[in-house]
This record gives structure tokens, C-alpha cells and sequence, in this order.
């Protein structure tokens, strides 16, 4: 993040080329990239239903033959 900063300000300041700042934020918004998907993925998991409770209810409605 410091370097991003390094790189803004040395831009803003007419001292560095804004292809420097860019490169800097690339692997920042790559990181943030992976770390949206993998709590996209955690959620979507989260959101699945337990298999197992879903036979409990067919069983309790009659969808499904009891295993006794």
C-alpha cells in the first residue's frame, strides 16, 4: 500500500509516469481480486443446503421412504 502512496504522490508531483502507478496497484488489485472470489466461493458454500436435512424433511412429508 506504501508503495502505491510512493508511486501517487511521485505522479501527482510531475516525477513519475503513471504506467509506475499502475504497475504498484497491479498485484494490490490482483490479492483483492482473489480474496473477493474466495469469500464469494465461502458464501455460496454457506448457502448450501445440508443434504442430510433435506432427506429429514422429504421423510417428515411423506416424499421419501423411511429407512426403518
Amino acid at each position: 500500500m506504501a508503495a502505491i502512496r510512493d508511486k501517487q504522490l511521485r505522479y501527482r508531483e510531475g516525477i513519475g509516469k503513471y504506467l509506475q502507478v499502475l504497475s504498484a496497484e497491479t498485484p494490490l488489485l490482483t490479492q483483492q481480486g482473489l480474496d473477493a472470489d474466495l469469500r464469494s466461493r465461502r458464501r455460496v458454500g454457506r448457502d448450501q443446503p445440508d443434504p442430510g436435512r433435506w432427506v429429514a424433511i422429504r421423510r417428515e412429508r411423506g416424499c421419501v421412504a423411511s429407512a426403518n
